[in-house]
């Protein structure tokens, strides 16, 4: 009886590619784009956290118009 070897190979091709940019008005503390649809290969909107007025914000891609802001409240406190 013959042996068959079975060879699974995956290939992975990585690469960010500047398609737009914007400025916003604080220092970006933290951004999600996650897909929001399982099996979904890219996603529609991203979402960003701002530090000095404590929002987050959820803007369409690729042109980054502002769907929604939510001010979180709160404040920044050093130690």
């Amino acid at each position: 009886m013959q042996k068959k070897k079975i060879y699974n190979k995956v290939k992975t091709i990585c690469c960010v590619v500047c398609v737009s940019t914007t400025v916003v008005e604080h220092e970006i503390a933290c951004v999600d784009i996650t897909p929001q649809v399982e099996g979904q290969e890219k996603s529609d909107v991203c979402s960003i956290g701002l530090w000095t007025d404590i929002s987050a914000r959820i803007l369409r891609l690729p042109s980054f118009e502002s769907l929604h802001v939510e001010m979180l409240g709160g404040g920044v406190y050093s130690s």
